[in-house]
């Protein structure tokens, strides 16, 4: 084989229009989910602020502050269910009942 030429090519072809369509379905699908878990999150939040006024913004302070513990050790980022365990912490307190721990007056 003194002439080593190539004398033709192999190629392979593949339509993954299908496989793009539902990547970007489960994209929209996930975004979806994370605002719904975000809208649900914030209710509670709500809600703990309802039966005890005088913590307001306590849940918003706490998940701030569990944030800047995180990025004080190097984590290497801050995720979304570290802000979303410091917000809902207190959530315990929804069921303590009314006879126990009653809601100040307004």
């Amino acid at each position: 084989m003194k002439n080593q030429r190539p004398v033709g090519i192999i190629g392979v072809n593949r339509d993954i229009t299908e496989r793009r369509k539902a990547v970007e379905e489960l994209k929209q699908t996930l975004e979806s989910l994370r605002k719904a878990v975000g809208a649900t999150i914030q209710v509670m939040v709500s809600a703990v602020e309802m039966r005890d006024p005088y913590t307001a913004g306590h849940q918003l302070r706490a998940a701030n502050l569990a944030c800047a513990i995180a990025m004080e050790m190097g984590l290497p980022r801050i995720n979304r269910g570290l802000r979303m365990a410091g917000s809902i912490h207190d959530i315990g307190k929804l069921s303590i009942p009314a006879e126990i721990c009653p809601s100040p007056p307004s």
